[in-house]
Formats: C-alpha cells, sequence, structure tokens
C-alpha cells in the first residue's frame, strides 16, 4: 500500500506476499490471494494508515484466469468465485481465422 498521490511511503499488508488484491466495498478491509487462501487485512484510514495483521477467510481452489482479478465482493460481503468444472473435456486449441470475410467472398 502506498499513499495515492504521494508522498509516503509503501507499506506491506501481506507478509509472504500475495495476488489480486480487491477492495471491500466499505473500504476497510483488503481482500487478496496468497495461493489457493482467501485473505484479509483490515484497514484504518481516519487520521492516517494503521493495519491490523492479515487473516485467512478461506481455503478454496477457485478457477484462476489469465486477467485478474478472478473473483469480486458483493456489497454484502459475499465472494463471487468460478468454481473448476467438475468433468468434460478441456480445450486444447485455438482457432483463429483472419481474413475470414475475403475467404467467404472467394468462395461463392
Amino acid at each position: 500500500m502506498q499513499p495515492f498521490p504521494g508522498p509516503g511511503s509503501p507499506v506491506r499488508v501481506s507478509p509472504r506476499g500475495g495476488i489480486e488484491p480487491v477492495w471491500a466495498r466499505n473500504r476497510q478491509e483488503l481482500y487478496y490471494l496468497e495461493g489457493t487462501k482467501m485473505m484479509a487485512v483490515p484497514i484504518e484510514t481516519t487520521s492516517e494508515f494503521n493495519f491490523k495483521p492479515a487473516s485467512m477467510l478461506f481455503d478454496y481452489s477457485y478457477r484462476r484466469n489469465d486477467q485478474p482479478p478472478t473473483y469480486d465482493v458483493g456489497t454484502d460481503g459475499r465472494f463471487l468465485l468460478i468454481r473448476p468444472s467438475a468433468a468434460g473435456p478441456q480445450p486444447t486449441a485455438l482457432w483463429v481465422i483472419t481474413n475470414w470475410l475475403q475467404n467467404i467472398a472467394r468462395a461463392k
């Protein structure tokens, strides 16, 4: 965490690192992922920046994407995560067809 706009030095709130930080809707907690653990850090910003130690909320096998964040938190504090599919084939290839309009025009 770092004040924006400055001045101010960065402060580490996740002792073992973390990814995909998301603010709670009330801006009083910061959530992040640490491996498969969902972590929460209570934040106070009244007169100065204070935080309490991070705590694990739950351990969950969720689906990860290349585009973070891969979860969100509702106004009621509930988490929205994508569960991995239970069964079924996984796609192995992606076909990209370029200039497809020109190819259709040639086929006519």
